[in-house]
C-alpha cells in the first residue's frame, strides 16, 4: 500500500501546453527549490530529425480499436485531459 499522496501525475498535454507550469508542478512535488528554468527546454525533442512511419488509416484504424477500452479507462479513472482522448477518435 502507497498512499496517494506519494504520486504526482502529470500529462503530456499539459507538457505541451503549459511545459512550465508542469516542470513547476514536479518540482514542487519533490521537494526541489524554485528554479526559473526546467534543466531541459520544454520544446526539446532528440528524436526530432529523425524519419518518422507513416500513420496509415488501417493502422490508426486498429489501435483505435485495440486500445478502445484502456481510453474509456483512463476517462473515468484519471479525468482531466484523459476525458478528451477518447472522444479524438470517435469513442464514446
Amino acid at each position: 500500500f502507497i498512499p496517494p499522496e506519494r504520486f504526482h501525475l502529470e500529462f503530456f498535454d499539459g507538457i505541451k501546453s503549459d511545459s512550465a507550469g508542469v516542470w513547476g508542478r514536479i518540482r514542487d512535488f519533490l521537494g526541489l527549490p524554485p528554479s526559473e528554468e526546467a534543466p531541459i527546454p520544454p520544446d526539446f525533442n532528440r528524436k526530432e530529425r529523425s524519419e518518422k512511419p507513416q500513420m496509415t488509416d488501417e493502422i490508426r484504424s486498429g489501435l483505435v480499436d485495440y486500445f478502445s477500452d484502456e481510453l474509456r479507462r483512463c476517462k473515468r479513472v484519471l479525468g482531466g485531459p484523459a476525458a478528451d482522448w477518447a472522444g479524438r477518435y470517435g469513442i464514446s
